[in-house]
């Protein structure tokens, strides 16, 4: 060991990616206040809530989910374009951020049919808005649970790139490597800290790295949303009439600034014209999906390590916004989440 890291030397695994970025100072974790315009009917039958702490163990990693940060220092931010909403009048509920100047809704997706979308337009009154990178925007879902397969379309997999990847740890952005540290100085048993999942490496020169772990296989890597994660049907099967009295209120979900972020579909596949390449497919993803998603991390006492909880919604690059109609957002699913659907597609 290390003071102040926990370091466990062996062969170096295949490293896999996931979000990884570059980042700068710390920045608070803070959610946008919001305020609920829209009329919310879109209730959802709650599932287990997700679990704050488990043991440490790992296994398969998630796909290549990785999603590069813009380096556009010095230049102007870009101006955000994305699939305008067809019909405004099938907006299920509504969030006004008043800090960012902005308004999100939810409404059938122009891009993926049979789903719920996303979408971003000005607030009330504002010609012109610029968020900076790394914003957080919501929440991608505050329940869930965390499972050792992965299951539907909307679970995200536990799976760092490297010691730059950005987490948010004590309601601060910053590195993984950061929060290691400053857990192991502050929490730590003995001065160190592990990280769950992971394997840390120290390398000739004293560099140390983040690897993804698979040799345990029990490890609870993939969290599963709490209310929309699609495994059999269409999401628009599970919202729920307000007028039907015989539904349980206690089984139901409001939709929430909390767990908007698992709304974004990719906006850069389509089956009609898919990229031909990893590389092309990487390229559409910088250039159409604004959202990318970083964990929210927190000190395990019985493991002595930085476990997940729940991923957030974050901004990737600085964006200006100037669209008064609802324009639809989204992240990354990876290229080869998209080919194993081709390769499913392929056998039916």
């Amino acid at each position: 060991q290390i003071h102040g890291l926990g370091l466990i030397f062996c062969n170096l695994p295949k490293m896999i990616p996931s979000f990884d970025l570059s980042i700068s100072p710390p920045t608070a974790f803070v959610v946008p206040s919001s305020s609920l315009w829209g009329p919310c009917a879109f209730t959802t039958s709650k599932r287990r809530p997700r679990h704050d702490t488990f043991l440490l163990a790992d296994t398969n990693n998630d796909d290549d989910a990785h999603h590069a940060h813009h380096d556009h220092e010095g230049m102007p931010p870009r101006i955000y374009e994305g699939p305008v909403l067809s019909d405004p009048n099938e907006i299920v509920a509504g969030f006004s951020l008043d800090e960012l100047g902005l308004d999100l809704a939810v409404a059938p997706s122009e891009i993926a049919p049979g789903s719920f979308g996303l979408f971003v337009a000005l607030g009330e009154g504002v010609e012109s808005t610029t968020v900076p990178s790394m914003q957080l925007l919501s929440g991608y879902s505050r329940e869930g649970t965390f499972q050792s397969k992965d299951s539907g379309d909307k679970t995200v997999g536990f799976a760092l790139a490297g010691p730059e990847t950005a987490v948010f740890y004590e309601r601060q952005l910053m590195s993984v490597l950061d929060a290691l540290q400053l857990a192991a100085e502050n929490q730590g048993e003995g001065g160190a800290c592990g990280l769950a999942g992971h394997v840390l490496v120290q390398d000739d020169n004293g560099e140390i790295d983040v690897f993804v772990d698979a040799d345990d296989a029990e490890f609870k890597r993939y969290f599963v949303p709490g209310l929309m994660n699609r495994e059999n049907g269409d999401e628009q099967d599970e919202v729920e009439d307000d007028d039907d009295d015989d539904d349980d209120d206690d089984d139901k979900m409001d939709i929430s600034v909390a767990n908007l972020g698992q709304l974004c579909n990719d906006l850069a596949w389509s089956y009609d014209d898919p990229p031909e390449s990893k590389e092309e497919y990487d390229s559409i993803t910088l250039e159409k999906n604004a959202i990318q998603l970083v964990w929210r991390l927190e000190f395990d006492v019985e493991t002595n390590c930085l476990v997940p909880t729940w991923p957030v919604s974050v901004i990737g690059d600085d964006l200006q916004f100037k669209n008064q109609v609802f324009m639809e957002l989204g992240t990354k699913y990876g290229w080869n989440y998209w080919q194993g659907t081709v390769d499913m597609d392929g056998l039916k």
